[in-house]
């Protein structure tokens, strides 16, 4: 006891001596600066040392017991409490409410110090925040396996499912890549400045592909290539080439099916190879193909109106001329288009637009 009054009483002298005090340094650099203990020349001499700084240590219990009054004079007093199952947490003890943690008081009440941040804490922003970044990328990854709700804004304003690679908008459970359930009177989805120019239209006109929506909202493109019998839409390019093999239009065809489709040419028949047709066509088992009368041709320019067409009725359609013809069948549940001609003739892009089946197998 002895030695612990003459070390605070020497204590008490270097505080009068000198408006700073240091503790194991003889250059303190504060007010109160507490060091490790060193050499002469900054190194650690006792790595047994126990070194660290700590405040007054008590429970709840105990500070409520306290009756001393806490005021602005006491503002930045610090404490650390190590059990809350005592006491209580009202009056300047309010926000005392978890163990093993600094507190300090503000002047009013005890705030809790801890490292609060967005990857371990709930929180609120006390003002606008923006995040800048600049050349850097923003990722958010997710490892769940269950669940449908993983990044979220507002509950279902935006929802993210991870698992199955899906986004909701109004929608908490989204069973589509994108599911957006809308709201009396505010359209679901809306594109806008979509607008093109003409020559951008025709320039890509056989990629185009319509969309078509289904009764339940599912909205897909219109199949393109070979369907199988499952599929009411088809619509895309062919490519035929000179006296080449037939090429798949659309399979699946089975009795009672009907199928119409138009098609166009795209500018590769006459005697100048320039010639462009385009028809309406439907077919039926039944009642073979059938052509709207309006079927049109235009750019033959040396030889006119030498576009036939034949074979309405039947299973088998023939439009060209003398310097090819284009040939589309029907066999074995499918249609089929083909190319053949002369040595001069050149292959022919055949575009299917609007192409559907109905009253499938």
């Amino acid at each position: 006891m002895k030695k612990n009054i003459i070390s605070i009483c020497a204590l008490l002298n270097l505080s009068f001596a000198y408006s700073q005090v240091g503790i194991n340094t003889s250059t303190p650099q504060t007010t109160f600066d507490i060091n490790a203990k060193r050499d002469v020349s900054g190194t650690i001499v006792d790595y047994n040392q126990l070194i660290g700084f700590q405040a007054p240590r008590m429970t709840r219990l105990e500070l409520t017991n306290n009756t001393a009054t806490y005021g602005v004079q006491q503002k930045g007093a610090l404490i650390f409490i190590t059990d809350i199952s005592g006491g209580t947490a009202t009056g300047q003890r309010i926000n005392i409410t978890a163990a093993n943690n600094y507190y300090y008081f503000d002047g009013a009440v005890w705030q809790i110090i801890t490292d609060i941040n967005l990857y371990k804490d709930n929180g609120t922003l006390l003002s606008d925040r923006t995040v800048s970044q600049a050349e850097k990328t923003l990722a958010f990854t997710s490892t769940a396996t269950t669940g449908t709700s993983h990044f979220t804004i507002d509950g279902t304003t935006l929802n993210v499912d991870a698992v199955n690679n899906r986004i909701g908008i109004n929608n908490a459970i989204p069973t589509a890549k994108l599911d957006v359930i809308g709201a009396s009177g505010t359209a679901p989805i809306r594109a806008r400045n979509m607008e093109s120019s003409e020559s951008t239209v025709l320039a890509a006109k056989r990629e185009l592909s319509p969309v078509m929506i289904d009764k339940s909202g599912v909205m897909v493109r219109q199949f393109t290539g070979v369907d199988n019998s499952g599929s009411y839409y088809f619509d895309g390019g062919y490519l035929l080439a000179v006296n080449g093999a037939p090429v798949d239009v659309v399979t699946g065809i089975g009795f009672g099916t009907i199928v119409k489709f138009d098609f166009l040419t795209n500018f590769s028949f006459g005697n100048s190879n320039s010639a462009v047709i385009y028809a309406e066509v439907t077919f039926s088992e039944r009642r073979g193909f059938k052509v709207n009368p309006n079927w049109t041709h235009s750019g033959n320019t040396f030889v006119a109106n030498n576009i036939t067409m034949t074979g309405e009725g039947t299973n088998t359609l023939v439009f060209g001329d003398t310097f090819g013809t284009m040939t589309i069948t029907y066999s074995a549940g499918k249609i089929t288009a083909q190319k053949t001609g002369p040595s001069a003739a050149v292959n022919t892009n055949l575009q299917i637009l609007e192409g559907y089946k109905f009253r499938g197998n």
